[in-house]
């Protein structure tokens, strides 16, 4: 499991900082939601998970995370990645 803890980095309506902690894509079970913070992958891999909807701040509700791909739900549309791509998109848990 890869947490990251990032203190200060978000601030709510009061200018308080706050504790961020990251997660996987994969770590998420159906259900779960969570917004993309970063995508630790190279620059194609990057580039694909972009194009696709996965811009930072977009927000994922998972489908589907068992065996096989991790399928999740992004600006409406469902779309299925292998485990080893989905574990690269670290998300703020909601």
């Amino acid at each position: 499991m890869i947490i990251q803890l990032k203190l200060g980095t978000a601030n709510n309506d009061y200018g308080e900082g706050l504790m961020m902690v990251q997660v996987s894509l994969t770590n998420l079970q159906k259900g779960e939601r969570g917004k993309v913070s970063a995508i630790d992958a190279g620059k194609h891999a990057t580039k694909r998970l972009y194009e696709i909807g996965f811009n930072t701040s977009a927000h994922v509700t998972v489908i589907k995370n068992d065996a096989g791909p991790v399928v999740v739900s992004i600006n409406g549309n469902k779309v299925a990645l292998g485990r080893g791509l989905a574990h690269k998109v670290m998300l703020a848990k909601e």
